[in-house]
C-alpha cells in the first residue's frame, strides 16, 4: 500500500452496506477503514426481513444470518381492505416464495452488531468513530475525507452514509427526488400461538403496514404513510395499530421497543460513482419501501462494489494504474444500474395502485385471480429472477401453483 494512505479503502458510514462492505474486502486481505460518527449497533426505521437475495449476498460474504436470533418466512400475506366503511370484509391472498427459498426476520442492530463483528475480526480492517465533515478534491477526484479528528486518504473512497448522505452532495451527485414516505415502527411481544407465520403487508390507501417476525414471539409493526396518514398514526401508535384491520393481533401485544420516526425521501443518484467516490447502499439512491427489499438491496450493492473495488485492488494493493480503477467504477455503474431497472419502475407501479383502497383491493383481488403469476413476480422481485421467468409456461416445480386465499 502506497505509505501516503491510511487504508487502500476508506468507507464513511458503517450501516448495513458499509460494514458489508468492509467485510467482503478485509477477508480478501484488503486493508479498510471504516468511518462513522456513532458507534454501532445504530436502531433506525427499518422493515427488518432480509428477502432471498438478501441471505444469497449475506453468504458470499461467508456470513450466516441463521445463526442469529430470528425467524424464517416462506412469503409474504397481502391484505386490502374495502374501500368504503361498513362494506365486505378485507380482501387476502397470500404468496409464497419458489419452494426451498426463504426469507428471514432479524433485528437490524442485532445484524449490525454482527456484521461489525465479523468486519473487525478481520485483521485488515479498523473502525475509527469520527464525524466527516467535508472532502479534500485534486484533479476532479476525491482523494480524502475531512473528519472532525482526523484526515482519511486511500486509493478507494465510499460513501455508505445512508438516504441522508452528505458526501452525495459534497460530490455533486445531488439526487432526482419523485417523492417521500414517512414511516413509524415498534417492537411487540406477543404470544407465541398469536403470532404471524410470515411477514403481513397490508395496503389500506393511506397507509402500509408490515409485520414482521423477528423472533419466536417478538413482532415488528412498520408503517409507511404521507404526511396525512403518519400524522394521523403518531398521536398513539399502540392505539392506532389496535384500532386498524389487525387490530385483533395487538390487543394482548406489549411493546418492547421505542416508537421510532422516520423521513425517507425517495431518489435516484445522478450518478453511482461520484468524482471517484463509490455510492453503496441508499447512500446512490434507492427504491420505494413498500417493496420491503432496503437491506437486501444495501447488501447486493455492497457486493457489487467489493468486487468491483477487489478485481481493481488486485494483489498490488494501491500500486494500480488508474485505468484499474476506471474500470472498477464502470463496472459498478453498470450492476448498480442493471439492480434499479429491475426493481425501480415495478415499484413505482405498486406503489401507484396501493396509493389508494380500490387499487390496493384490485392488487390482491388480482393475485387471487393469477396466483401462479403472482407467485412468480414475488420470485422476481425478493430473489431477483429473470422478468422473462413471468411468462413461463410451466413452473418446473419453482412455483407453488395452487391458489392460497387466506380466510
Amino acid at each position: 500500500m502506497n505509505p501516503g494512505l491510511d487504508a487502500e479503502v476508506v468507507i464513511a458510514g458503517a450501516g448495513v452496506s458499509g460494514l458489508a462492505l468492509a467485510l467482503y474486502l478485509g477477508r480478501r486481505g484488503h486493508s479498510v477503514c471504516l468511518v462513522d460518527k456513532t458507534p454501532a449497533p445504530r436502531d433506525k426505521v427499518c422493515g427488518e426481513g432480509i428477502m432471498p437475495l438478501g441471505l444469497r449476498c449475506l453468504d458470499a460474504l461467508g456470513f450466516d444470518a441463521r445463526a442469529l436470533p430470528g425467524v424464517d418466512f416462506d412469503g409474504i400475506d397481502y391484505l386490502a381492505a374495502h374501500p368504503s366503511p361498513g362494506g365486505p370484509g378485507p380482501l387476502r391472498h397470500a404468496l409464497r416464495f419458489p419452494p426451498g427459498v426463504l426469507g428471514r426476520g432479524v433485528r437490524r442492530t442485532r445484524l449490525v452488531s454482527a456484521l461489525e463483528r465479523a468486519a473487525l475480526a478481520c485483521p485488515a480492517v479498523r473502525g475509527e468513530t469520527d464525524d466527516v465533515r467535508g472532502v479534500e478534491r485534486h484533479g476532479g477526484r476525491v482523494v480524502a475525507l475531512l473528519g472532525r479528528r482526523a484526515r482519511y486518504r486511500a486509493a478507494v473512497l465510499v460513501a455508505a452514509d445512508g438516504v441522508h448522505s452528505r458526501l452525495v452532495r459534497w460530490c455533486e451527485a445531488g439526487p432526482w427526488r419523485y417523492g417521500e414516505r414517512l414511516a413509524l415502527r415498534r417492537h411487540y411481544r406477543l404470544p407465541r400461538q398469536a403470532m404471524p407465520p410470515r411477514v403481513q403487508v397490508g395496503l389500506f390507501g393511506d397507509y402500509d403496514l408490515y409485520l414482521t417476525p423477528v423472533g419466536p414471539d417478538e413482532l415488528l409493526a412498520t408503517t409507511l404513510a404521507g404526511r396525512a396518514g403518519f400524522l394521523a398514526a403518531r398521536r398513539d401508535y399502540d392505539a392506532f395499530l389496535r384500532s386498524g384491520p389487525h387490530g385483533a393481533l395487538f390487543a394482548a401485544a406489549e411493546p418492547v421497543s421505542e416508537c421510532l420516526q422516520w423521513y425517507h425521501p425517495l431518489f435516484h443518484a445522478r450518478r453511482y460513482v461520484a468524482g471517484g467516490v463509490f455510492l453503496v447502499g441508499d447512500a446512490g439512491g434507492g427504491i420505494d419501501p413498500c417493496l420491503g427489499m432496503g437491506m437486501s438491496l444495501a447488501l447486493h450493492t455492497a457486493v457489487a462494489a467489493g468486487e468491483a473495488i477487489a478485481a481493481a485492488l488486485g494483489d498490488s494493493g494501491a500500486q494500480r494504474g488508474a485505468g484499474t480503477l476506471r474500470d472498477a467504477e464502470r463496472a459498478f455503474v453498470r450492476a448498480r444500474g442493471r439492480l434499479y431497472l429491475h426493481y425501480h419502475y415495478f415499484g413505482r407501479v405498486f406503489r401507484a395502485l396501493a396509493a389508494s383502497p380500490r387499487g390496493a383491493r384490485a392488487l390482491v383481488w388480482t393475485m387471487g385471480r393469477l396466483p401462479r403469476v403472482a407467485d412468480r413476480v414475488l420470485a422476481i422481485v425478493a430473489d431477483q429472477r429473470p422478468w422473462r421467468s413471468i411468462g413461463a409456461r410451466r413452473a418446473a416445480g419453482r412455483f407453488i401453483p395452487e391458489q392460497r386465499v387466506l380466510r
